[in-house]
């Protein structure tokens, strides 16, 4: 009976243990207007609580490790410097409202695009990136792992 209250014990806490010794992820969506901005948003932060182990909010960066900055240059002030300083190139071309950028730069990663339209396509395409797979008769994800910044730097 000790031998399984202990085994109970174990399995209920280690996990909860573990998960708050992981660095904290705080999704930065700026600006948070309008419905496909408010969308994308919603995405990115329920796949990253189904797809990694580490803790996820969007309500304050104390204590995170990890940044994902998505949105505009007109919708996140953190976008436009990135634009503004290099490190982000937006999409152009004729379909450049629907575009995306993918930009990892050390701890950070931007999803950008030149509208709302775009963002949430950058959304999608991150989520790919680690490993998600999205068809028409469902979606297949990858086991839970700890958040990583992976290296990224695609214009589409």
């Amino acid at each position: 009976m000790r031998f399984l209250i202990t085994a109970l014990i174990v399995c209920i806490f280690v996990p909860v243990l573990a998960a708050e010794e992981l660095p904290l992820v705080f999704l930065d969506d700026g600006d948070n207007t309008g419905y496909l901005h408010t969308h994308a948003s919603r995405e990115l932060h329920q796949y990253f609580d189904r797809m990694f182990d580490n803790p996820v909010t969007s309500e304050g960066a104390d204590g995170a490790v990890f940044q994902v900055v998505l949105g505009t240059p007109d919708t996140h002030e953190k976008v436009a410097e990135a634009v503004l300083s290099g490190v982000v190139s937006l999409p152009q071309g004729p379909l450049a409202d629907q575009g995306y950028s993918l930009k990892s730069a050390e701890n950070t990663v931007y999803i950008t695009g030149l509208t709302d339209q775009g963002v949430l396509y950058g959304v999608y395409a991150l989520l790919e990136a680690y490993g998600a797979y999205f068809q028409f008769s469902g979606e297949r994800l990858p086991a839970k792992a700890p958040f990583h910044v992976r290296e990224l730097e695609v214009v589409s």
